[in-house]
């Protein structure tokens, strides 16, 4: 019974550690945010500033400019994507669908300029943009 119950205890430790910003990692399956693995810390890296309303386009988390383009902003692999209320957090920054938000980062080209950004199936791939703060 004992065993039993560690088992479960552990179970249950090893979901929650998935989920500790109250979603899960954007950089798994079922996100639909485009992601990369950021060796610096946020904050740090490329200044270029990226604006914009965030939008859910095909199942693909995307920011709309003022002139109705999009672009997809790939977030670092640790942040957090919550389904239920359509919420990217991490590090300090945290915005919802429908929240106007600027990010600093650098890109703007095609998603081949940058091989080391996951996209999610369905995203546009004309446009990326490495965020690194916010």
């Amino acid at each position: 019974m004992l065993l039993v119950l560690l088992v479960v205890l552990g179970v249950s430790a090893c979901s929650e550690s998935s989920s500790s910003e109250g979603g899960v990692e954007i950089g798994i399956a079922g996100s639909p945010v485009a992601s990369y693995e950021k060796n610096e810390p946020w904050g740090t890296g490329d200044s270029a500033a990226l604006e914009g309303v965030l939008v859910l386009l095909d199942d693909c988390l995307v920011m709309r400019g003022e002139d109705g383009s999009h672009v997809v902003a790939a977030f670092p692999g640790h942040f957090y994507w919550d389904a239920e209320t359509q919420t990217l957090s991490g590090e300090g920054f945290s915005a919802a669908v429908g929240d106007q938000v600027v990010v600093g980062g650098g890109g703007g080209g095609p998603a081949s300029s940058f091989p080391f950004v996951t996209l999610p199936e369905g995203c546009p791939t004309d446009s990326v943009f490495v965020a690194q703060s916010g």
